[in-house]
């Protein structure tokens, strides 16, 4: 870039020229690809389901309009204080948290900030955490969409037994010292094998009075059992294969000294569980997570992301239980779509594109070598949005590649 006068001499010195700024774009190829890895997985999930749409053309799935087209006059672009990421804001968004590898971080990221906090501001008033992982048996040719409908019964007929509500039956703040639990969160997560098909599971973080025993647990466990086989979910025959492994709690004193240890710098902790789950790519070649499907390329892997999209679809990713938000005194809930425009924490805005600008990006198929270029060169706030204009008139200079929205 060129050296501006007004910047100072300090800072100028500091700036990067143009032409060592273009050749470093292309020859630090390992860095930010997680970027690039999740924006080629939602071209993929995009082409995959607007393939699957209906005969009627009726397009259900936002993730097939996500991220190129402009929703307002500018494009804002963010980065990270680190330089770990850019983001740019004002574009069409589809906010799913189920088949976009692009807008399920950016939402699980304020999810997870948010529980931590709720968390956080529990323990501190001597309050305890459990996170519960509930399962059930399932066989390799089970539509995902039926083990889901039936494990969810099964969950609702578990809160409605008397064992639950007598161990973790909710009640207000006020009420928290007669009631064992002041409520829950509760997300989902879903994980397939080629051997064993769907394997759905229910974490849930309950927030409680005090620690659970043993033998309460061993209740729990028991309880959950039976509701599974109500719903026939399993057979008398693998009842103690259920009972082993069909709910696992974790928490008491060790849930709430890990919290208040590592509180919302954790990463994968205890609030992460549940609300990033469904972002993570399964270690291994025989389970894999929705997105580690879309990654495979293989017929079989898109075939089962396909289908886990059509299950998914209309379903919450994060469910607080009534009361517990304003209990924890943390505000009504915004919806995903909301979340993924909101800047997090550790960005700062950089500047704004104007709607031509954009489109000059797009056409050049150059919105991987901006992301890179605001990560490793917009450093400074004063110079920022000069640099970002400079960027794309030399963008301007090449042929386009493709279509402009």
């Amino acid at each position: 870039m060129e050296q501006h006068a007004s910047t100072g001499a300090a800072t100028s010195e500091k700036r990067p020229l143009l032409g060592s700024v273009t050749k470093s774009l292309h020859a630090e190829h390992g860095k930010h690809t997680g970027w690039r890895r999740r924006r080629a997985l939602r071209a993929k999930a995009a082409a995959l389901l607007a393939a699957a749409s209906g005969a009627d053309g009726d397009q259900r799935f936002r993730v097939c309009f996500c991220g190129r087209a402009m929703k307002g006059e500018s494009v804002r672009v963010y980065r990270a204080r680190d330089g770990s990421r850019a983001r740019f804001a004002g574009l069409v968004a589809c906010g799913s948290v189920w088949t976009c590898p692009v807008c399920c971080l950016a939402v699980a990221e304020h999810r997870r900030e948010e529980l931590s906090k709720g968390i956080i501001a529990w323990v501190r008033m001597k309050g305890r955490a459990h996170l519960l992982t509930l399962t059930c048996p399932h066989d390799a040719n089970q539509p995902l969409a039926e083990v889901l409908d039936a494990l969810q019964r099964a969950r609702r007929r578990w809160r409605n037994s008397r064992t639950y509500k007598r161990l973790l039956g909710s009640g207000s703040l006020r009420e928290c010292k007669v009631a064992p639990s002041l409520g829950f969160v509760s997300s989902l997560e879903v994980t397939y094998s080629r051997a064993n098909g769907w394997h759905p599971h229910l974490h849930e973080i309950h927030l409680t009075a005090r620690a659970l025993n043993n033998h309460e647990i061993a209740e729990l466990k028991r309880a959950w059992v039976a509701c599974l086989l109500k719903e026939g979910l399993g057979t008398p025959a693998q009842a103690s294969d259920m009972l082993a492994h069909g709910l696992d709690v974790r928490g008491g004193e060790e849930a709430v000294n890990y919290i208040l240890k590592y509180g919302r710098e954790e990463s994968w902790g205890i609030s992460s569980e549940l609300t990033r789950s469904h972002a993570k790519y399964a270690r291994g070649s025989e389970h894999f997570k929705p997105f580690g499907l879309l990654e495979l390329g293989e017929p079989w892997a898109d075939a089962a992301f396909v289908e886990f999209a059509h299950a998914m679809h209309g379903r919450r990713a994060l469910v607080w239980s009534p009361r517990l938000r304003a209990s924890l005194e943390l505000g009504r809930e915004l919806l995903e779509i909301d979340l993924v425009e909101k800047p997090l924490p550790d960005e700062e805005l950089r500047g704004e594109l104007t709607g031509e600008q954009w489109q000059v990006v797009v056409s050049r198929d150059a919105e991987e070598e901006l992301h890179q270029y605001v990560c490793e060169h917009l450093l400074f706030a004063d110079t920022a949005q000069q640099d970002l204009d400079e960027f794309v008139d030399y963008l301007r200079k090449r042929s386009p590649r493709c279509h402009s929205p």
